[in-house]
């Protein structure tokens, strides 16, 4: 018979009771491998692999504003209603090229019109000065063609010699037999008062190429 082992005590815990850390609790199952880089966000740049992204092109400069047209100053009556006249005139003609026979009429009695109109008031603007003594004035009231012919002192002591002009009237108003398109001439007669009695009078008005407006150039002055 054997002798009784002396009693031991046995050890906390054995490998088969070790317990694996975590256990009964849920873990996150294994990310799986990646392929790649990931996939950028919506709207985000694609970055090439093992490459950086390119910089963004600049933004052009803005442009230069847009300036406002010139505005050209306003030119005088007279030469306004000439170049007016002018393009009424050319108008005209092919208006009376496509046979609108009504229009060229029109278009004529109106451009007709007009230089009758132009015509008067440069006789108003030559007798006018003359009723005020202004002899100065009245001078250059007439075309550069009569201007030419005698100076402004000669002007003055030849018409300041004859009976002295109060008062005066428009008739009428015709175009003149030599009067083309190149060469606009109106006659204009006028009624003439004098300090020693009335008189009729008519004068020839024509359009000054070098002065571009209408002039007395030619008459009773």
């Amino acid at each position: 018979m054997t002798e009784p082992q002396p009693w031991t005590e046995p050890p906390a815990e054995t490998a088969w009771d070790a317990v694996p850390p975590g256990y009964g609790q849920p873990q996150p199952p294994p990310a799986a491998p990646g392929y790649g880089p990931d996939f950028p966000a919506f709207g985000q740049a694609v970055e090439a692999f093992g490459q950086p992204l390119p910089a963004a092109p600049p933004e052009p400069p803005p442009g230069p504003g847009v300036q406002p047209p010139f505005v050209a100053p306003p030119t005088q009556r007279d030469k306004g209603r000439m170049w007016a006249g002018i393009g009424i005139g050319a108008a005209a003609l092919v208006l009376c090229g496509v046979g609108s026979v009504a229009g060229c009429v029109g278009l004529g009695f109106w451009l007709d019109s007009e230089q009758k109109s132009e015509s008067q008031d440069a006789v108003q603007r030559y007798l006018g000065p003359l009723v005020r003594g202004e002899y100065g004035k009245a001078y250059l009231e007439q075309c550069s063609e009569l201007r030419e012919l005698e100076t402004a002192e000669q002007y003055t002591a030849r018409v300041s010699a004859r009976a002295k002009l109060t008062g005066y009237s428009i008739i009428s108003s015709e175009q003149a037999p030599d009067s083309g398109p190149t060469a606009l001439v109106q006659l204009v007669r006028v009624q003439l008062q004098y300090d020693s009695g009335p008189q009729s009078g008519q004068f020839r008005v024509i359009h000054d190429q070098a002065d571009k407006r209408y002039e007395v150039c030619g008459g009773d002055n």
